[in-house]
């Protein structure tokens, strides 16, 4: 006797949308076939605020969350950290490395100062310093630098008698009171009214205000 043969069974993996108690299908739906869409949530994320900062070390830029104290550098793995510091006087050999602020508070003296920092706030004297300021480097009172000074942006308050010696490079300057030094700036270098440069300067640009006065030779340099 010859079996019949039998269909292969197909199966359906697309559930059907029963709009009723499970189990019971109207009438009018039977035979339609609706694929379950599941609804998914989107879910809420939290957006921290961030900052950018320069890795001492390799130069490159990084985003890092506003409150955080260290950070690691996302290109050369380089472990900064960003916490301020005030100098405390009679150090010897001090060495500090950061992306925060350094305070050198006046009548403070130090000798042999390795600073590397975002800012810093001169108001005391230091020698044998080496010196590099990524951002501002403010100078103020009768502060007094010896050694090695490099910083993006030189700012001498009004009423202040500075001096650095043997120099400084930076990026840009602004001379509010009496600074005494070879400048040398990639940028433009302006002494406002009431202001003086002693010293010879190399910048492509030099402004003096009214009332302003530069004692030394200017060297007019390519930017």
């Amino acid at each position: 006797m010859r079996q019949r043969r039998q269909e292969p069974a197909v199966y359906r993996t697309e559930p059907l949308v029963v709009p009723g108690i499970s189990g019971y299908l109207p009438e009018e739906a039977r035979g339609r076939r609706d694929p379950f869409t599941p609804i998914v949530e989107k879910e809420s994320r939290v957006v921290v605020p961030t900052r950018e900062v320069t890795c001492y070390e390799c130069g490159k830029k990084s985003r890092i969350p506003v409150s955080a104290l260290s950070a690691h550098c996302v290109h050369c793995c380089t472990h900064l950290t960003l916490t301020d510091y005030i100098l405390k006087p009679g150090a010897k050999r001090l060495t500090k490395r950061t992306l925060g602020e350094v305070v050198l508070p006046a009548q403070t003296e130090l000798s042999l100062l390795t600073v590397v920092s975002g800012r810093m706030v001169a108001a005391g004297k230091a020698t044998g310093v080496k010196l590099r300021v990524m951002d501002v480097l403010e100078m103020t009172g009768n502060a007094s630098l010896e050694g090695q000074v490099q910083a993006g942006r030189l700012k001498v308050k009004k009423g202040s008698r500075v001096q650095v010696s043997p120099g400084v490079s930076v990026g840009s300057a602004e001379i509010k009171g009496v600074l005494t030094a070879r400048l040398h700036a990639t940028g433009c270098v302006h002494v406002r009214d009431g202001g003086a440069l002693i010293g010879d300067c190399y910048t492509p640009e030099l402004r003096l205000d009214p009332g302003a006065v530069h004692r030394g030779t200017w060297y007019p340099i390519k930017s």
